[in-house]
């Protein structure tokens, strides 16, 4: 996707080809719109197959950040790569 995935990644999910640009963002924008909803059903999914938790973990283990501040900022960072 976007040179991101291999080809394989692509024929995997059953696409024809490659997602535009236009693509994801339009996806990633009605996500934001349905959040809520999203939102909602997840937490029904968690609460019906008994996987919630009284201890929670937060897992930065995956985070992305970039700014103006800071050299690294203007660069984006990634703890994966």
């Amino acid at each position: 996707m976007l040179n991101i995935y291999p080809q394989e990644t692509v024929e995997y999910l059953k696409f024809t080809e490659s997602p535009s640009v236009r693509s994801i963002y339009k996806t990633i924008e009605r996500v934001g719109e349905k959040f809520n909803f999203i939102l909602e059903k997840y937490h029904f999914f968690l609460r019906k197959h008994n996987l919630i938790s009284k201890k929670q973990f937060m897992n930065f283990s995956s985070s992305y950040s970039e700014g103006v501040k800071s050299e690294i900022g203007l660069l984006g960072h990634s703890r994966d790569s």
